[in-house]
This record gives structure tokens, sequence and C-alpha cells, in this order.
């Protein structure tokens, strides 16, 4: 974990491909939210309260494939839907999304003549 992380240092800036955690302090709920939202790349977030109010407001402004309420981001179930946002949005993973990709849709139209 590292703490103290200015904004412009390339670990706050880049993915770090590796067990890496940046804390940043924050007095405002939303200041942390567009922090968060900065960030070329999204997956998941996580994010910790005892405020269902706060957990829900965030949970709708976060620009993410999907919110961890009190819960880390590496939560998953096999039914559950997973993918990034912004320019890490390459499509979704899931049982669903499986069956789309691995199938071909096929237009036949008939005409009576």
């Amino acid at each position: 974990m590292l703490a103290n992380v200015a904004d412009t240092a390339r670990v706050a800036c880049h993915e770090a491909f590796g067990p890496v955690a940046s804390l940043f302090r924050f007095t405002e709920l939303d200041a942390a939210i567009d922090a968060a939202n900065r960030a070329d790349y999204a997956i998941h977030a996580a994010f910790f309260t005892e405020s269902i109010s706060h957990a829900r407001h965030a949970a709708r402004r976060l620009r993410v494939a999907g919110v961890m309420i009190n819960d880390s981001t590496d939560y998953r179930l096999d039914a559950m839907l997973f993918g990034g946002a912004g320019r890490g949005n390459m499509g979704r993973e899931g049982v669903r999304f499986a069956m789309r990709e691995m199938s071909q849709t096929k237009v036949i139209c008939f005409h009576d003549a």
C-alpha cells in the first residue's frame, strides 16, 4: 500500500498491473468520486460505508463497470457480468455474454411469389 500518493505520480496515472493500492485522502465524497472517474481504464470500484445513501450516490456517479459496496473489487460470482468501462471496455464476460459471443445470428427472408 502506498500512502500520500501525488495525483501526478505514475502509479496514480497508469495501471500498475500488480498488487498495489494507492491511498488518497478526501474530505468530500464527490471529490473522491471525481478523482476515481478521472481514470482512463475502469473495471470495478470498491466503496466502504455505513451509509446506504452514500453507497447509492457513489454507485450512480462512479463511471465503472461494477461497484462493490463493503467488499473488495476481487469479489465475483460466475453468473455476474464482468468487464471494463472507459478505455478498458473490451466487452463483457459472463454466461449471457459468452452465449452471445459464441453464437452467430442469421437473417432468413421468404418472399411469397
